[in-house]
């Protein structure tokens, strides 16, 4: 079935995030969100102020800084607690067909 070689391909992704571990797991996808939040947050302070937050100063690396830990911490905790919960669901339910089929 093409569930069973999408849950295939999330089981050896998360098999391999998981050796990567928690925390190198948030610090890495959480740089890349943070990058997409300062750059939309920038967005819409442009919109509201026709000023951006692309100058080397101290409220951009703050507002810089935030961004980071945001999407780190939407990284750290939800999505690493989401994706390991789907991860033994689908492995239960990966046990559950195959004793049936014995």
């Amino acid at each position: 079935m093409a569930t069973d070689k999408k849950d295939e391909k999330f089981i050896q992704y998360w098999e391999n995030i998981m050796q990567l571990g928690r925390l190198p797991y948030s610090l890495i996808y959480g740089l890349i969100a943070g990058f997409f939040l300062f750059v939309l947050t920038n967005f819409a302070y442009y919109l509201f102020t026709d000023e951006t937050l692309l100058h080397l100063n101290w409220d951009s690396f703050l507002s810089a800084l935030i961004c980071y830990l945001i999407g780190v911490f939407i990284f750290y905790v939800p999505a690493w607690n989401v994706n390991s919960f789907k991860y033994h669901v689908i492995l239960k339910r990966k046990t559950k067909s195959k004793s049936k089929k014995k």
